[in-house]
């Protein structure tokens, strides 16, 4: 897979930035399409390194790598040590883990992930609420 220099930086680990740009009319949104591998037919073969060595070469698998790891080992220390966020962030989240094999599914899907982030911090604050009577 070549990296093509001629693409705005993290065309397809940044997308999400990229469509909010669009919407706002300061830029538009790059092609970020990678197309099929010959192996020996043709098949989708990236999986969760994939758009960031893409985008950023082995620096960005590097990266990428360690913020995977970073923030799911976070996530779930703190869900081991019993906080409610954190065990309601890291089982919301781990549909990421589950499917790296086959896509990037944390940055491609920032907005639902962003979603799932204020939802879950809204849902948890207002239990603690009712819970505690504050």
């Amino acid at each position: 897979m070549d990296i093509d220099d001629q693409l705005p930086l993290g065309t397809l680990t940044l997308r999400f930035f990229y469509v909010i740009a669009s919407y706002l009319d300061i830029m538009p949104i790059p092609s970020s399409t990678l197309g099929y591998t010959a192996v020996p037919e043709l098949t989708n073969v990236y999986t969760v390194m994939g758009p960031f060595y893409y985008d950023f070469g082995l620096i960005g698998v590097f990266g990428g790598a360690a913020f995977y790891g970073l923030l799911f080992s976070y996530l779930f220390i703190k869900s081991m040590k019993g906080s409610g966020l954190g065990l309601l962030l890291f089982s919301g989240y781990s549909i990421a883990l589950l499917m790296q094999s086959f896509s990037d599914v944390l940055m491609i899907f920032l907005s639902y992930n962003l979603q799932l982030l204020i939802y879950g911090v809204i849902v948890f604050l207002a239990s603690r609420k009712v819970l505690y009577g504050r």
